[in-house]
């Protein structure tokens, strides 16, 4: 089967396994594209209206990176054939956008929802299960700035105790910022995932784990796997993926995927051992986690 059929089926499982990198516009080599539509400003929010946010996608491989494992696949969202498309492959996307928030109310009109890869947003579902509203909120300036200024006053010693400390800050000023623009729940059923909610899946069970389950590419092994620093030798970047399923009941479920980067090393052979290092890799960190209802 396909790594699209495989998610249709099994959504939960797959996104427990597979790092999945949401891939707006689709992939160039490809030729297909996701069209831009514009939202409506209402108050706080940009509002994208569910009727015109509908798109088929594919789960496939990610290409062109020095990857050397299949643990990671782009969710590849296109604009709808002409000739239409089978039901199971339609979703809703929602858009991010950089310091403000979106939301759409969904329908039974697809049965899938993706919306942009989090890395340090959150995602509101609230509303009954046949029609929840969705909201993704960004404060990334608030977050670079508070960060910044926070790291300019910080009298600690050494590079990573200055950016726990700026990082620290920076998450508190940015979710406030988040909380203050995220409409209030309109009552009923309330689901939300934040950084810290992701940060938290970072543990030493869930890298053993994601160490035992790692696929690496034909003959080569696993020799070693550590999480990636990024530039500069400071922690690494740890993101989210967020979907929801509807079911046969047109009742609607969000899960969450917190992932984080990796390097290490496969070999192949026995005496003359073949090394490589694992480049632009990825885990999951724990299972796919629901958060509505």
């Amino acid at each position: 089967m396909s790594l699209t059929s495989d998610f249709i089926l099994a959504a939960q499982d797959f996104a427990s396994r597979y790092v999945i990198l949401v891939q707006e516009g689709g992939d160039p080599s490809k030729h297909v594209k996701c069209t831009k539509i514009q939202p409506v400003t209402v108050g706080a929010v940009q509002q994208y209206p569910a009727a015109n946010m509908i798109f088929t996608f594919t789960m496939e491989r990610i290409s062109g990176l020095n990857t050397m494992s299949w643990n990671q696949v782009y969710c590849l969202i296109a604009d709808l054939p002409t000739g239409g498309t089978s039901h199971l492959t339609k979703c809703f996307l929602l858009p991010y956008a950089r310091n403000e928030t979106t939301q759409m109310r969904l329908n039974n009109a697809a049965d899938f929802f993706f919306t942009s890869t989090l890395c340090g947003c959150t995602v509101q579902v609230d509303g009954p299960r046949n029609s929840p509203r969705v909201c993704h909120a960004n404060a990334g300036d608030i977050y670079e700035n508070a960060y910044n200024g926070a790291k300019d006053t910080c009298t600690l010693k050494g590079k990573q105790a200055i950016h726990d400390f700026a990082e620290t800050r920076a998450d508190l000023a940015a979710q406030a910022a988040m909380d203050g623009t995220l409409p209030a729940p309109g009552g009923g059923l309330v689901g939300r995932v934040t950084k810290a909610d992701y940060l938290s899946q970072f543990t030493r069970q869930n890298l053993k784990t994601a160490k035992a389950i790692f696929q690496t590419e034909s003959e080569y092994r696993l020799d070693s796997l550590k999480t990636a620093t990024s530039k500069g030798g400071l922690k690494p970047s740890i993101g989210a993926f967020v979907f929801g399923r509807k079911d046969v009941r047109d009742e609607w479920t969000f899960y969450y995927q917190s992932n984080i980067e990796v390097s290490g090393h496969v070999s192949r052979g026995t005496f003359m051992k073949k090394k490589k290092e694992l480049w632009y890799e990825a885990v999951v960190l724990g299972r796919a986690t629901q958060f509505y209802p």
